[in-house]
């Protein structure tokens, strides 16, 4: 607590410690810490150059900030997909399975794992020519559990660029 005091000859004495009983403890001489710190933080926003002093200013300016955060999440999150795109890769996907089935891979019963043993050991690049397919792909077996059946060594057929529980699709297991 800071005590101030007046001396008989006008000067000002300031005492530190617990004001005595019936002494008097001057307030408001200082300004509350908090409110300090928001005064100056308001003071150094006038300061930068696009915030206006007009309120209305600055609440247009959030919200073109937060409509532009708005918009860049989206975007990021994949707004821009389109149904085509969509459509595209279950028109792809369906194409291997097709192309699989031709060479006698896929069975109505299930898959000949030593045909896609086969195909595994080939290039992808081959493997994509040969399924006549322009995307990256993955071709992997689960069983009827959905646990993943390796092909050969690897996890699956196809793209690097593509993971399989957290593993490249082509690479050894």
């Amino acid at each position: 607590m800071v005590q101030t005091r007046r001396k008989k000859d006008g000067r000002r004495s300031v005492q530190r410690g617990a004001p005595r009983r019936g002494g008097r403890v001057r307030r408001g001489s200082k300004r509350h810490p908090s409110s300090a710190t928001s005064r100056d933080a308001s003071d150094l926003l006038r300061q930068l150059p696009f915030v206006s002093e007009r309120p209305d200013h600055n609440f247009a300016l959030i919200l073109v900030v937060l409509g532009l955060g708005l918009l860049l999440t989206w975007l990021a999150l994949g707004g821009l997909q389109s149904p085509r795109g969509v459509a595209a890769l279950e028109e792809s996907g369906d194409l291997i399975a097709k192309r699989l089935a031709m060479e006698h891979a896929i069975r109505e019963d299930g898959v000949d794992l030593e045909a896609l043993k086969a195909i595994a050991e080939m290039d992808y690049e081959e493997v994509k020519q040969e399924l006549g397919v322009q995307e990256d792909f993955c071709i992997v077996v689960e069983d009827a559990e959905g646990r993943v059946i390796p092909i050969g060594e690897k996890v699956g057929i196809g793209s690097d660029e593509l993971l399989v529980g957290g593993v490249p699709c082509g690479r050894p297991t």
